[in-house]
């Protein structure tokens, strides 16, 4: 940070030189100047942090420099040097944003605390500006991934936004989405195999991506969601129908599939978003009755297929994935079998959209899961691509039944197996003694056993050596002290066993794709 202090007299400059230098404690780089000719030039090649300014001097004032500054966008903090209180001084100061005024004659102890004010409120804002530029950066390569996550929850999970959180993320992922109806889009191949579905699935979508991108869209199977902004006004909402209708046959032409579209009622909240997604769904299952690949409006249906009761399927859901979370088979099954009563009386394309709730919810309680835990279930991806290509919903009931027995038995052997408990042991070791310069040797020592079966045993079990567990360890609580105290990296570095900071850095940021200082200036906003 760089202080300026201009004043044609060269005591006063000297003065202040004296008192900025008290308030930057050696870290500040002062400049002083006496010739205000030089002024614009110096603000220019500095761009100074801080300006601590006369009013009156020859040939230039105060006010021009405020001017100037204000005029270049500098956000540099100037402070009035003045003899004279005078009400032109406090126009200027409001017009060109001054901080504050320091009268002479200069009390230097008032002076001190104006100076350290300027620099505390400077070290604030452009704390706030670079982590409003990080997550800036952030959402623009990832804006996307982020969207995407947001759709997910938006249909699929239970709704825990509150209505300003939902507002913001409409605003931020959704630009202009007032008024809104959700439209899904489901597609048929000719041989509707598996691998058709998902190449044609994923080029309809990539269609969007490219063409349609101002259009939240989110595929589960071979069913797309969309959320599509409509204008208030008939004429201007007739010619979004005409677009939708235009989309169909542009992309029945480029691929070899029929699709149909439902169309939900209007809404302006997302927080209705599911009760829309049943009502495309409802469309979707009375399309099927039809002849032709049409279009069909909520509002079209017949009255016994709206008039079909909401069974809200997310509560179940969450808790069959806390038994699976325990290994706990009965419990689990007994989740299953009491969603899947719940739709003997749906449509078939509601029931299927069930099952899709399950597995995706399941699936993501998985990704979450250890490593060495998710590649033990060598069968996953096999059992949920027989439950996804099942044409019988019987037969995907009993695919998902063996699927969620299967994922439970493993989570329940691994949880009980001996191996888990010397992993287990090995890991509580670690957890006590990570800030110490421990080795494989130390933890064979700890479950007696030699180091080439220890090595052996946590290879086999989570895919990874000795050496990445400790530092997989050693970065979560790195992470965790960067969040929750105010010591410096260099300290954190020695706590979590890196006596070395600058190779803690290049750790730390290999791992986190994100440097220690970046990632505390985040999580520090949050």
């Amino acid at each position: 940070m760089t202080i300026l202090i201009l004043d044609d007299e060269i005591l006063i400059c000297q003065e202040l030189q004296a008192i900025a230098e008290e308030a930057a404690h050696g870290i500040h780089k002062i400049v002083t100047n006496s010739e205000p000719y030089k002024v614009f030039d110096l603000i220019n090649r500095l761009k100074p942090e801080i300006i601590l300014t006369d009013i009156q001097m020859p040939g230039i004032s105060g006010i021009d420099v405020a001017h100037y500054v204000y005029e270049k966008g500098y956000h540099s903090k100037i402070i009035f040097i003045t003899g004279h209180a005078q009400f032109e001084y406090a126009q200027a100061a409001i017009q060109y944003q001054v901080s504050e005024y320091i009268l002479k004659p200069i009390n230097e102890e008032e002076t001190l605390e104006c100076i350290k004010r300027a620099i505390t409120e400077y070290s604030e804002e452009k704390k706030h500006e670079d982590i409003y530029q990080l997550f800036q950066n952030y959402f623009v390569e990832h804006s996307e991934i982020v969207r995407q996550q947001f759709m997910e929850k938006l249909f699929f999970q239970p709704m825990y936004f509150n209505q300003e959180q939902l507002d913001y993320q409409k605003k931020f992922l959704m630009a202009d989405l007032k008024e809104f109806r959700v439209v899904a889009m489901s597609f048929v191949t000719e041989n509707r195999s598996f691998e058709e579905e998902s190449y044609y699935g994923y080029s309809i979508w990539n269609y969007f991506q490219k063409k349609h991108n101002s259009i939240p869209v989110y595929r589960l199977g071979e069913v797309m969601y969309f959320i599509w902004s409509f204008p208030e006004t008939d004429i201007n909402e007739k010619k979004i129908f005409e677009e939708i209708e235009a989309i169909k046959c542009e992309l029945e032409q480029l691929y070899p599939v029929h699709l149909k579209i439902g169309i939900s009622q209007k809404a302006c909240d997302l927080i209705k978003i599911q009760e829309l997604k049943k009502q495309v769904l409802y469309c979707l299952e009375y399309g099927k009755t039809l002849d032709k690949n049409i279009i069909i409006r909520y509002e079209e249906l017949p009255e016994y297929y709206s008039d079909n009761s909401y069974f809200d399927m997310i509560d179940e859901t969450a808790e069959l994935i806390s038994f699976l979370r325990k290994g706990d088979k009965v419990k689990a099954l007994w989740y299953v079998d009491k969603i899947l009563s719940q739709t003997q009386d749906e449509t078939e394309e509601y029931s299927n959209q069930v099952i899709d709730l399950i597995v995706s919810n399941v699936n993501m309680f998985l990704s979450g899961l250890p490593s060495f835990q998710r590649e033990a279930m060598s069968q996953r991806s096999s059992a949920e691509e027989k439950i996804h290509v099942q044409s019988s919903f019987k037969l995907k009931q009993e695919y998902l039944i063996y699927w969620v027995e299967y994922i439970a038995d493993c989570i329940s052997n691994q949880q009980n197996g001996e191996q888990n408990i010397l992993i287990q042991s090995i890991y509580d070791y670690i957890n006590t003694h990570y800030s110490e310069p421990i080795g494989l040797t130390n933890v064979s020592d700890h479950i007696n056993r030699n180091p080439s079966y220890v090595s052996r045993l946590i290879k086999q079990n989570t895919g990874k050596n000795y050496s990445q567990i400790l530092m997989e360890k050693r970065m979560e609580e790195a992470k965790r002290f960067l969040r929750t105290t105010t010591l410096k990296i260099s300290q954190i570095s020695e706590q979590v066993g890196y006596p070395n900071v600058q190779y803690f850095t290049k750790v730390f940021t290999d791992y986190s794709s994100i440097t220690p200082g970046e990632y505390r200036k985040i999580t520090t906003y949050f």
